[in-house]
């Protein structure tokens, strides 16, 4: 009986490649992007204090950004797309469903947000590039 197709030879990483599998761990980080960006307007009144996350001192909004979207690289290398996008969908939806945010400055949100969600994509783009590069053995 031959191996399947997708068969990975002893000792490398298991790398489901499947369109289905391909699809779910799409749908997995658009999602946890999403909750990245949703996450940060919602607890950033407990957390900071504020209501708005870039009012925060200097590096918070962007550093939250940067790192999650490396950590959502390590589970699909190349998600950047998905995971800018989902950052400022997140972000979006927290803008439009918190209570307490002032909805009459949404247009401007909608900007502001997509700028803050290149931080994202930054991050996401900045490991991603180092894992593919490791994983074809380039140093």
């Amino acid at each position: 009986m031959s191996p399947p197709s997708s068969f990975e030879p002893e000792g490398s990483l298991p790398l489901p490649t499947s369109p289905r599998s391909v699809r779910l761990k799409r749908r997995i980080t658009f999602g946890l992007s999403v909750l990245l960006g949703f996450l940060i307007w919602a607890l950033s009144p407990t957390i900071l204090g504020r209501a708005e996350p870039w009012d925060s001192p200097y590096p918070f909004y962007s550093m939250v950004f940067i790192s999650g979207g490396a950590l959502i690289a390590l589970i699909e290398r190349k998600s950047d797309a998905l995971c800018g996008l989902g950052a400022w969908v997140g972000q979006l939806l927290a803008l439009g469903t918190l209570p307490g945010m002032a909805h009459g400055w949404f247009p401007i949100g909608v900007i502001t947000t997509g700028i803050g969600s290149l931080f994202a994509l930054l991050g996401n783009c900045a490991l991603g590039a180092i894992l593919s590069r490791r994983h074809r053995g380039v140093r």
